[in-house]
C-alpha cells in the first residue's frame, strides 16, 4: 500500500494531499494506511497560524479533520486524535 503524493508545487501553493475525496468520503486508502500505523500520526490543526489565505478555514479544516477521525474505528480514532500526542509529547494523560 502507499499514498501517491503529488509533486512539489509552486513556490506559495498548497499541496493537495488531502485523506477526503472531493465529495468529503474518507478515502479508503488513507484508513487503511492509519489502520496499518496507528501509533505514527496525529490529527489535528492550528488555524491561529494559517497563512492569511486561509484565514476563514478554521471551520472547514476542523470538519475536516473530525470527519477523518470519525471515520476510523474507536481505538484507532483514539490514538491520532489524542493518545499518540500524549505519548510523542509526554503529556500527562488527561
Amino acid at each position: 500500500m502507499s499514498i501517491a503524493l503529488f509533486p512539489r508545487p509552486p513556490f506559495g501553493a498548497t499541496p493537495q494531499n488531502f485523506p477526503l475525496s472531493s465529495d468529503g468520503i474518507v478515502k479508503p486508502e488513507w484508513i487503511a494506511l492509519l489502520a496499518d500505523h496507528p501509533d505514527r500520526f496525529m490529527i489535528g490543526n492550528d488555524p491561529f497560524y494559517a497563512a492569511p489565505h486561509m484565514a476563514g478555514m478554521r471551520p472547514p479544516l476542523s470538519a475536516m479533520s473530525r470527519r477523518l477521525v470519525n471515520a476510523l474505528p474507536a481505538a484507532i480514532a483514539a490514538a491520532v486524535a489524542h493518545a499518540n500526542a500524549v505519548r510523542v509529547y509526554r503529556l500527562p494523560a488527561v
